[in-house]
């Protein structure tokens, strides 16, 4: 390799790590329960976060919605970070979140 080509690879690596740094902090991964099994599903986030993958414990497929006030404190996290980072409701807006979910 010559100096062309190893100024060419440091360039082109760094433009790739700057667009998977802005995909991960833009894009997240909503994870659903089924009956038979897991869903996933790609959106592009509200807010910029670290946290790529976002669990549904509320709305399940074909399963029965589950209420937020029937998941456990580390469900009910996890349906908080969605409902913010996905759909941009706040924590204190997390029964409008469960509504929208149970209409979805």
């Amino acid at each position: 390799m010559n100096e062309m080509d190893i100024a060419f690879f440091k360039w082109t690596f760094r433009v790739l790590l700057v667009i998977f740094i802005i995909f991960y902090l833009v894009v997240g991964l909503e994870v659903i329960g089924r009956h038979d099994g897991w869903a996933s599903e790609f959106f592009i986030k509200k807010r910029p976060s670290l946290q790529f993958k976002f669990y549904n414990g509320m709305h399940c497929g074909e399963c029965d919605f589950v209420e937020y006030d029937n998941l456990d404190k580390e469900q009910q996290k996890e349906a908080e970070d969605l409902c913010y980072f996905r759909y941009g409701f706040k924590k204190s807006q997390i029964y409008e979140c469960q509504e929208f979910l149970r209409t979805r």
